[in-house]
């Protein structure tokens, strides 16, 4: 299903209308959106994915909305004649964000039923936006179809090194983002492939950042209300280039030594076939003790062992964990990403 972002608007309210009459959820989002966004109002309402606590509510401005999508046409050098391919659902900032940017930027935006294997038509796009399952899964099925898509943006979830290495097969370009519902999607992007290859994140122009006390990053635009404080902990290249560490709230302090969970995981990824992550939990003469969560079935005790063995060879002494945790299925948030904070 094709939109013209540049029709006319009473068009694009009919082409509204008829998606919110469809039998189809994923089509119904798409037409509340659109309703939404050429209302009179002057805010959209966007929810947050939960991954750090409860969900919450957004008022966002659509003048910053609109902002984000001029930032991203003018950095990809898109134009009216862009083909775009929204497979993302029009629920979350990232679908609504891809909506934005064809209704004000005049993209043709092919929608289709989100799923973990997009671009089910195999079709040619200038642009299109995904979570990392979606681009994993269709490497292991059809890496044609990403080729398909000249630029494609990632985010949603952090993107692992395994991930990352697979992805330099491509003759697309994909890039990381970093942003935030409070943003209206991302204000930093870094390229994962090509010559252009970094390990930085690049603000996009007109915002502007820098650390506080605890080292998260800060940023100030004159896009938004007032600065945003994150609890991401950031290691700066100059002033407009960073490197995303981890999270402030996942940080365990094991014996007085500051551990950062996402650089840990980092180290043992390689040792995995299935989901993992690494939280805390009480200890009473190191404070807080490192464990490591496994999704699946537990490992049998020769595998367990050699997987304990192959732990204290690549992590530093504290970073060790002294728990294996196993869960038959992670629990989610409402985006898809991992509850860390399940028991």
């Amino acid at each position: 299903m094709w939109i013209d972002g540049g029709a006319p608007t009473r068009e694009l309210m009919q082409i509204a209308e008829k998606l919110c009459e469809s039998s189809e959820s994923w089509q119904n989002a798409i037409g509340n959106f659109m309703l939404e966004w050429m209302n009179e109002s002057d805010v959209v309402d966007a929810k947050t994915s939960g991954s750090t606590g409860k969900p919450k509510v957004f008022r966002l401005p659509k003048s910053l909305m609109k902002k984000s999508a001029e930032n991203t046409n003018k950095f990809f050098g898109q134009n009216q004649d862009t083909r775009a391919l929204l497979c993302l659902s029009a629920e979350n900032v990232g679908g609504k964000m891809m909506i934005v940017r064809a209704l004000t930027q005049g993209w043709s935006l092919f929608c289709e039923e989100p799923s973990s294997t997009p671009n089910k038509q195999n079709l040619q796009f200038d642009f299109a936006a995904m979570v990392p399952l979606q681009v994993e899964k269709l490497l292991d099925e059809d890496p044609n179809r990403l080729n398909k898509t000249q630029k494609i943006i990632i985010g949603g979830a952090p993107i692992s090194q395994r991930l990352e290495r697979r992805i330099q097969q491509l003759s697309s370009l994909l890039f990381a983002t970093y942003g935030m519902t409070e943003t209206a999607s991302h204000v930093a992007l870094r390229q994962l492939n090509g010559t252009d290859r970094s390990q930085f994140f690049r603000l996009l122009p007109g915002i502007k950042a820098n650390q506080d006390q605890r080292g998260c990053l800060v940023l100030q635009s004159d896009f938004f209300s007032s600065e945003i404080v994150t609890n991401d902990i950031v290691e700066f290249e100059d002033f407009d280039a960073f490197k995303w560490l981890g999270r402030y709230d996942n940080i365990i302090n094991s014996g007085g030594v500051k551990i950062v969970p996402e650089q840990v995981e980092g180290k043992i990824e390689d040792l995995f076939d299935r989901r993992f992550y690494i939280s805390s939990q009480p200890d009473a003469q190191l404070g807080q003790r490192v464990v490591l969560h496994i999704e699946g079935a537990p490992l049998d005790s020769a595998t367990k062992s050699l997987l304990q063995n192959e732990l204290v060879e690549i992590l530093d002494k504290f970073e060790i964990p002294k728990e294996l945790v196993f869960h038959a299925k992670f629990e989610e948030t409402r985006t898809g990403k991992v509850n860390r904070k399940q028991s």
